[in-house]
């Protein structure tokens, strides 16, 4: 049986958000089982999109294979609204199935982050897959709601 309980990672709890409700989010797209909205602490400036299913799972492995199926069409329409937004032929898609997989939120979620051929992500290059995120490059300090919600409503509207 899937592991629907609240999530228990101290660093960030997609449950105490409120995934029925848009007031705590950047919400790009929502329907009766799926969310996607702007990741508050993005790896890039702006797009990096998180899709996850409102009823908590922590693995992939634990969500129903229907549920999942549309949890990936979902994230493949958000992939082509980011690239429309962000004028790019590319989008790193990310899934960490787990806390030692890389994973620092124990809810299963889909990045969506848009990339670009000179923003020095070269995993054939031997750069490191993981850069710094948003707040620790900007001293602490992340977007604010308002600026995530304008660039959510770019998205949306392209889906």
């Amino acid at each position: 049986m899937a592991d629907v309980t609240m999530a228990k990672d101290t660093r960030f709890d997609f449950c105490k958000l409120g995934l029925d409700t848009d007031s705590n989010i950047a919400k790009v797209y929502r329907d009766s089982t799926v969310v996607a909205f702007m990741d508050a602490n993005p790896a890039v400036k702006e797009g990096h999109t998180l899709v996850i299913p409102i009823r908590h799972y922590s693995l992939l492995t634990d969500m129903p294979d229907e549920e999942f199926s549309h949890l990936a069409v979902i994230a493949k329409e958000v992939a082509a609204a980011v690239k429309k937004a962000y004028h790019t032929d590319s989008v790193k898609i990310e899934i960490f199935d787990g806390m030692s997989a890389g994973g620092t939120v124990n809810y299963l979620h889909v990045h969506v982050i848009p990339r670009y051929a000179d923003d020095e992500f070269d995993p054939a290059g031997g750069k490191p897959v993981y850069w710094k995120t948003y707040s620790e490059r900007h001293g602490g300090k992340r977007p604010d709601i308002k600026e995530l919600r304008e660039i959510a409503a770019r998205i949306s509207a392209l889906m």
